[in-house]
């Protein structure tokens, strides 16, 4: 057995399928409300300064997926900011636009260093750390430290990468920045991974995991992760390297980052080539192309075509092998990465000397040897190691210093609670007259902040009702655009499944509907709801009153939207299976529907009908709606259990669900 086979942790097939589907709406319609919200809020802004960081917002909303766009409404912020600090005097206001236009830069640096044009990334984070020293902004100092050692890293200029890296974590620690430690540590285990240090590697990027750890930063820690994988690859320690990556892998897709996972999916495809499991790597290679390539990631692409090259040249499939190589070296060149142009000529010489064409087997040997001396790492080491002395030496300094500086404060206290006592009647006499006036103000102040508040009440319920009666016009488009669909297909079974999933659509909209209808927009009132979604289901299914006997016993429960949501697409598809099947075994269908809270405070849910519906049929069946319904019970943390008593119960009860008052 394989061994990501074994682990029962990586999805395959429909499975991940319609995992990667849901996450997609879910993610899409967060997106989509966030940029509303956003491009709202921005037409609204009343001065400049809230435009520029609405616009900066704007942009790193958009910069993972439309990276153009983003450097478009970013260079739009940073125009901005420029002309408001070009006019404006000196003081707090100018300093305020001042770090404006160096986040602008910052910005845009980033988008030019994802596209691969390192020199405009450097010139522009250059920029941007001249306004941050002159300003003193420690942070912001130390986020473009690391973004030049970034780049830096991608130019083969090893030396410079770490000395930026060490002067950030001299000022993250000064600052007691916890993120910027972290991402300080992790830069500098990757130089010295880089360098061929690997245990010291380790012991940097193990403090740079437990602090991610610590501030709860699950991206960080998934970056943490990988590149101590890389470094047990590195030191043939294969199976901790897979147990890295495999952690890896469920962050990124509880977090649904494609690139991510793209990229885990690369590196263990990497474990399993170097373990001669060539068959089990092209595995991973594949899915991982397949994502890099839907979401046009040029680097990831170039990666992978060479790993795939690899693999399929031990496998004999060598015209593959070629194309891929070839295509993977164009594109590194297209993206200046001089370490992937590197692997690609090494791997194109071997190919090409393979098939007896030795003059452009000794060019990509050239090519080779060029990258790999410019790329050389000797002096950048040594000079990594003297950063390192000179950081231990400057921090044993300032340690000094500090506490020389402790010791007269403490003389300088002593002298100044001598004076202290002088003035502690005086002082107490003007803070009770003082005291008096200031409970008068406030008293007026918090008059005039209550009637302010309130009126932004009443706005914020107004927004939310429209917000959510938006959500409700939108699914009922989706809902009509399935009937349209259902009236112009022939085929019987796609009629029923295009029947199902607007019943699906139409149970969450009911849901919206009700949320904008009452005066509780955060709960919904199930009894209401399942009385509407069950009789709206009977008549969608063509049939009357008469023929469905329908009793409920519910508690009287309000419960939030994420409970009522899922909650209600499980009763949709329980409820369509006793109408599609139960009714066709008995004269009146008897429906039974019961929401309460169980002894062991578990909200349950007790559904049944009176067909001749077995449990073993259910057990066996792999049908779409049962799929939902079991992943639907696991996102609520539910145990289900079936039984045979005058036809079907289920008695499903749930662990995570919040009840509204």
């Amino acid at each position: 057995m394989k061994f990501y086979k074994s682990t029962k942790r990586l999805p395959s097939g429909f499975i991940h399928l319609l995992f990667s589907l849901s996450l997609l709406l879910l993610s899409f319609e967060n997106f989509s409300q966030s940029i509303d919200s956003i491009a709202l809020a921005y037409r609204n802004a009343k001065n400049d300064t809230t435009k520029c960081d609405l616009l900066s917002e704007w942009g790193s909303l958009l910069f993972q997926d439309y990276p153009d766009s983003a450097r478009k409404i970013w260079s739009t912020g940073l125009k901005l900011a420029e002309k408001n600090y070009a006019g404006s005097v000196s003081g707090p206001l100018k300093k305020k636009f001042a770090l404006q236009v160096a986040n602008g830069l910052s910005n845009i640096a980033a988008s030019y260093s994802q596209k691969g044009e390192w020199e405009l990334a450097v010139e522009y984070d250059k920029k941007s750390l001249r306004i941050r020293e002159e300003y003193a902004d420690l942070e912001g100092i130390a986020n473009c430290l690391n973004n030049l050692g970034f780049v830096y890293t991608r130019q083969g200029d090893l030396a410079s990468a770490m000395d930026a890296y060490f002067k950030c974590l001299k000022i993250s620690e000064e600052s007691k920045d916890s993120l910027g430690i972290g991402h300080s540590l992790l830069n500098i285990g990757s130089g010295f991974y880089r360098q061929g240090d690997y245990e010291e590697a380790l012991k940097f990027l193990q403090r740079a995991l437990k602090i991610r750890e610590q501030i709860k930063d699950k991206k960080g820690v998934a970056t943490a992760l990988n590149n101590i994988a890389v470094v047990y690859d590195a030191k043939l320690d294969y199976e901790n390297s897979l147990k890295m990556y495999l952690r890896v892998l469920d962050i990124y897709e509880s977090m649904n980052r494609k690139r991510g996972i793209a990229e885990t999916y690369n590196n263990i495809g990497n474990v399993y080539n170097q373990k001669k499991e060539h068959r089990e790597a092209m595995k991973f290679y594949e899915m991982s192309y397949a994502i890099h390539k839907e979401i046009n990631n040029e680097l990831g692409i170039a990666r992978v075509l060479v790993d795939m090259s690899k693999a399929n040249s031990i496998l004999g499939n060598d015209k593959v092998a070629l194309l891929q190589a070839e295509n993977g070296l164009e594109l590194s060149k297209k993206n200046k990465l001089l370490e992937y142009i590197m692997d690609a000529a090494d791997q194109l010489r071997l190919l090409y000397r393979k098939k007896g064409d030795f003059a452009k087997a000794l060019d990509m040997n050239d090519l080779f040897i060029q990258i790999k001396d410019s790329l050389s790492s000797e002096k950048a080491k040594k000079a990594s190691i003297r950063t390192q002395f000179q950081f231990e030496f400057d921090k044993k300094e300032a340690l000094m210093k500090e506490e020389k500086e402790k010791q007269q404060m403490l003389a300088e206290l002593k002298e100044t609670q001598q004076r202290t006592v002088v003035w502690v009647f005086i002082i107490g006499l003007l803070i009770v007259a003082g005291f008096s006036v200031y409970i008068y103000y406030r008293l007026q102040v918090t008059r005039q902040q209550k009637q302010i508040i309130n009126k932004k009440n009443a706005e914020n319920e107004l927004l939310l009702s429209e917000i959510h009666h938006r959500v409700k016009n939108n699914l009922q488009v989706i809902s009509s655009l399935l009937s349209l669909q259902e009236r112009s297909t022939e085929n019987e079974g796609a009629k029923s499944a295009i029947l199902e999933g607007k019943e699906r659509v139409k149970s969450m909209e009911l849901v919206h509907k009700m949320l904008y209808q009452n005066s509780k927009f955060s709960g919904i009132e199930m009894h209401d709801y399942v009385n509407k979604l069950t009789l709206g289901l009977i008549e969608s299914y063509g049939l009357s009153k008469d023929e469905v006997e329908l009793n409920t016993k519910f508690e009287p429960l309000t419960l939030d939207v994420d409970t009522a949501v899922p909650l209600g697409l499980i009763m949709n598809e329980l409820i369509v299976n006793s109408l599609k099947y139960a009714k066709n075994s008995t004269q009146k269908l008897n429906l039974k529907i019961e929401l309460q809270i169980n002894k062991d405070k578990a909200l349950q849910l007790i559904l049944a009908d009176n067909g001749k519906g077995k449990v073993a049929d259910i057990e066996k069946s792999n049908s779409f709606g049962l799929k939902i319904v079991k992943a639907l019970i696991r996102q609520l943390n539910g145990i289900m259990e079936i039984n045979e008593a005058h036809g079907l119960n289920y008695t499903i009860a749930f662990k995570n669900f919040k009840l509204i008052n």
